[in-house]
């Protein structure tokens, strides 16, 4: 983790920028944002699941907010094929999106410490392969 924040670039200036560089080793995206965001949605296992977070509805999770983000930070951590650079920019465009995503957590931000948990509890990531 120390390696990963030396050289995560964050543009310090701009409050909510996206991370640029943090990512899973291995991973790489097979899908656009736009793309992420259709086949999430339309998926019959998680498609409802997704939707409710991603439109920022944290009900099934008896409102704590925290337990929501990495709900659809592992949601996203499939469909981004691990990719937390991608997972950082979707997330940031949901309803759950808030402040706190980019509060310090010591070395981290909140959001970083999310998507790195997400992507170690995500084994598997959707690829050209995929037939679910």
């Amino acid at each position: 983790m120390a390696v990963l924040e030396k050289y995560m670039l964050r543009d310090e200036g701009k409050q909510g920028a996206p991370m640029a560089s943090i990512s899973a080793p291995c991973s790489k995206s097979y899908l656009k944002d736009d793309e992420v965001i259709v086949k999430a949605h339309s998926n019959l296992k998680t498609g409802a699941k997704f939707a409710s977070l991603w439109n920022g509805d944290t009900s099934a999770y008896g409102g704590d907010k925290s337990k929501a983000d990495m709900a659809l930070s592992c949601l996203l951590c499939f469909w981004c094929n691990r990719d937390a650079a991608q997972m950082d920019r979707l997330f940031r465009q949901s309803g759950l999106m808030r402040a706190k995503w980019e509060a310090q957590r010591g070395a981290q931000t909140y959001g970083s410490m999310t998507i790195q948990r997400a992507i170690a509890t995500c084994k598997a990531g959707y690829t050209t392969e995929w037939k679910g």
